[in-house]
């Protein structure tokens, strides 16, 4: 059986919208599938998807990788290097992909399965400092709930406290946050 990529992309994307994948997994496979379709029209990749090779997938990849304006686009994303995290997402989208070709009986193999899954770097998240960390007790209101967080908050219990996005993750040895403080204003990159 022979059908373009604009086909395959279609057909996949419907088919994971009529298995109840959630919005978001379907968004982000239509967002890099996209690129992908923009790679293959405007890099003489073969319109039929059964003639996409390995080498056209790692060609993809590179690019993904190595060109900071990507896919002739506007949006302020496609002018900014790309992270190694969403190179793993394209990789991901094009895997399910394939996958879901092999089953529809529509390819006999995966050309993507001589390319390992790119490395993601690890992000470390910074600790607070102690001077931090009371800077947020303090801030607390005066209020039930802030006086029962700052009960929380010095217990002999706490290990450690996070900050992701804007939100203080207040942990228990058994690392289930207890607490979120949200709300976090910085100034000059201080509480």
């Amino acid at each position: 059986m022979s059908i373009s990529v604009k086909q395959a992309i279609s057909d996949f994307l419907l088919t994971c919208k009529v298995e109840g994948k959630s919005y978001g997994t379907i968004e982000c496979y239509s967002d890099k599938l996209k690129g992908f379709l923009w790679y293959c029209n405007n890099y003489d990749i073969p319109s039929d998807i059964g003639e996409v090779t390995t080498q056209h997938l790692r060609e993809f990849l590179a690019y993904l990788r190595d060109t900071e304006h990507r896919f002739n686009s506007n949006c302020p994303r496609a002018k900014k290097h790309i992270n190694s995290t969403t190179i793993q997402k394209y990789y991901r989208a094009l895997s399910s992909m394939f996958n879901f070709l092999i089953r529809e009986e529509v390819l006999e193999y995966k050309p993507l399965s001589k390319i390992k899954v790119p490395r993601a770097e690890k992000k470390v998240i910074k600790a607070l400092s102690s001077n931090e960390v009371n800077q947020i007790i303090i801030a607390l209101p005066n209020t039930f709930v802030g006086k029962r967080n700052k009960a929380i908050t010095k217990s002999p219990n706490i290990l450690f406290l996070w900050h992701v996005n804007n939100t203080i993750l207040l942990c228990k040895q058994d690392y289930w946050p207890i607490l979120f403080i949200t709300d976090i204003v910085y100034h000059d990159n201080s509480l």
